[in-house]
């Protein structure tokens, strides 16, 4: 069947390309499976997209599919009109399959307000949603295929009216204007503002004007600065209708004003967090962010400026609580009554602190670059505590703490420390905590067995129960690890991640000993190189893992990864045989080779293939073109 083109996707396969396109025939071939169920997505303009669930792939098998039919896609056609008959040109038909929401179809209303949407599937339930400017938008269910759909959009109203101050009857020249209206019955409410929010105004008289206002009873809410918000509910606008002479009078809130203060020496603080909410409500930054995002109760915050001022207006009746924050303090809050008191300052907390060093074993030596967590007696927060990390000294300090009962320890590279406990009361301050680390034996290394210019950014990974270091090895293969503790101690050596080998070194620490010297020997001249296919096609980009089989006290693995040609090398291998693992791409599958000398290792994919045909539903007439 001729025109066209019919796109055949298998799902889950990460490609631009499509996996198969049927010849004049029909037929198509899909090859380089793996054995699995797999769901067939097929579309082509014209017919209705198609999706079938569920196909098997069996290897060793002969695959044939039963043919895919696709089924004609069917159209919707229609009229936007306006309630007078008008054509409406230009309105933006949606239409969205009910029981499939996949990517909606859409047309546009020519001048004649007609459209087509094609492509649908037969007797499904479409929603066609409907939009124009000048008009209210419209929602409506249709079963497809269906001709001469009648759609009326309800032309929208306007609404003018002006903003006064209550008290003196002058106009308000800055003020924001939006409508709300209820939806479906319930209490969900929509701030609209020509299309989508309010609307700002700038205006001499405190005029205003609202348009592509949908027909139905609407509530206006008015609000500027230094004012508290008003609205004038019950609006009813009919279709087309302008509502003129709505007032919407402000009264001024009270204000208040003030400083953020340091507690020490009485200075300004400057970016503190200033928030007001009203008293008894969910205060704080998170109130004052839930109330300007229409979560109800009032708030409001701001920042102190460099004077450490801070000024709030249009403020409720009652009092209201305002809070100030600061990461160097601790917050400061109080209640007010603006009418009675109209500027506070607010003094923020010092807190208490907690000092002291983290130590080696032998009580003196300070820990560099330690991690120091600071977790809170019964605190259920489930975040960790506070943390820092040792100056080169092995200095640390905690500020800004309430009263409590605290849990100092300590983690690094040489282990980690038994918890301390400190109290501290409102306002002082704890110094000369020590916290004991575990100290222990030098290990001065080098690693050999690779070539000269390959000695150097070798990883080295050291690891024991309660211990952890690494490090990297100098361009000669040398290497340092600090502190070891005396024990058996596993070296792990890495020459890359993504591509390169390892070895394993285990080593038995005797107690009390200042310094160990270590060699670790990369072993092995072999090399096994191949090249990864599937359906004599290349892999690239998979991750190519060998290990000794059986596994070796001295580890041995390689690692490397494919070309674009599918090609690989693991070089550096003992003799032996080894289990090699591919991954990624989608593949997962493992193979044994025996390694001796330069070895071939090349592997075939399990590759599966099947045929099937993709024909017209009804007609049974084979479709072309189907990628």
């Amino acid at each position: 069947m001729a025109g066209g083109r019919v796109q055949m996707r298998l799902m889950g396969m990460d490609r631009e390309k499509p996996d198969a396109v049927t010849a004049a025939d029909g037929s198509f071939v899909l090859k380089g499976l793996d054995e699995g169920d797999y769901s067939v997505a097929v579309a082509r303009e014209g017919y209705s997209r198609k999706t079938v669930p569920s196909l098997p792939v069996k290897a060793g098998a002969e695959n044939v599919w039963p043919p895919i039919t696709l089924a004609a896609g069917v159209a919707i056609t229609g009229t936007v009109k306006g309630s007078a008959g008008q054509p409406v040109s230009g309105a933006q038909i949606f239409a969205i399959d009910i029981g499939n929401p996949g990517r909606p179809r859409d047309a546009t209303s020519d001048v004649e307000g007609k459209f087509r949407v094609d492509g649908l599937a037969p007797e499904r339930q479409i929603l066609l949603n409907v939009s124009a400017d000048g008009y209210a938008g419209l929602q409506k269910n249709v079963t497809a295929p269906a001709e001469d759909v009648a759609v009326v959009l309800k032309s929208a109203g306007t609404v003018r009216g002006r903003v006064e101050d209550a008290d003196a009857k002058r106009p308000v020249t800055d003020f924001t204007v939006g409508r709300t209206g209820p939806r479906g019955g319930g209490g969900m409410q929509f701030m609209i503002g020509g299309r989508g929010g309010d609307k700002t105004f700038q205006s001499d008289d405190g005029s205003f004007e609202l348009t592509d206002v949908p027909p139905g009873k609407w509530t206006l809410r008015a609000s500027a600065s230094g004012y508290r918000p008003a609205e004038v509910s019950g609006i009813e606008i009919g279709e087309g209708e302008t509502k003129e002479g709505v007032v919407l009078s402000l009264k001024k809130g009270a204000g208040i004003s003030g400083r953020v203060l340091d507690p020490r020496r009485g200075t300004p603080v400057a970016n503190a967090s200033v928030t007001w909410h009203a008293a008894g409500s969910e205060g704080g930054a998170m109130g004052a962010a839930f109330a300007r995002m229409g979560g109800g109760g009032g708030g409001g915050g701001t920042s102190s400026d460099a004077d450490g001022h801070f000024a709030f207006d249009g403020l409720p009746d009652g009092k209201v609580t305002i809070s100030a924050s600061h990461p160097d303090y601790l917050e400061a809050s109080r209640d007010v009554d603006p009418e009675k008191e109209s500027t506070v300052d607010l003094t923020l907390g010092t807190g208490a602190s907690i000092s002291g060093t983290v130590v080696a074993r032998d009580g003196r030596t300070g820990v560099a670059g330690a991690q120091v967590w600071l977790d809170e007696e019964g605190d259920a927060g489930g975040f960790g505590g506070d943390s820092t990390r040792t100056d080169g000294s092995g200095s640390f300090l905690f500020e800004h703490l309430k009263a409590g009962r605290f849990k100092v320890r300590a983690t690094s590279t040489t282990g980690k420390s038994a918890s301390k406990e400190v109290v501290v009361a409102e306002g002082q301050r704890q110094d000369g905590v020590l916290v004991e680390m575990a100290a222990g034996t030098l290990l001065r290394g080098t690693v050999s067995g690779l070539p000269a210019g390959k000695l150097g950014g070798v990883r080295v990974n050291a690891g024991a129960k309660d211990y952890g270091d690494s490090t990297t090895t100098d361009d000669s293969g040398s290497f340092t690890l600090k502190d070891a503790p005396p024990g058996a101690i596993r070296l792990n050596a890495t020459t890359s991640f993504l591509s390169g080998r390892s070895t394993v070194k285990t080593i038995e620490v005797p107690e009390g000993a200042s310094e160990m010297p270590v060699q670790i020997v990369f072993e092995g001249v072999s090399r096994l190189a191949g090249r990864v296919t599937r359906g004599d096609r290349p892999i690239a980009g998979l991750f190519v893992n060998a290990t000794p089989d059986p596994p070796r006290a001295t580890g041995g693995r390689a690692s490397s990864q494919t070309d674009e040609d599918g090609s690989y090398a693991l070089e550096g291998l003992e003799d032996g045989n080894y289990q090699v693992n591919l991954g990624g791409q989608g593949v997962s599958y493992r193979k044994v080779f025996s390694v001796s000398g330069d070895s071939s290792g090349d592997i075939a994919l399990p590759s599966v293939s099947i045929t099937g045909t993709v024909t017209e539903a009804g007609s049974g007439d084979p479709l072309e073109g189907v990628t």
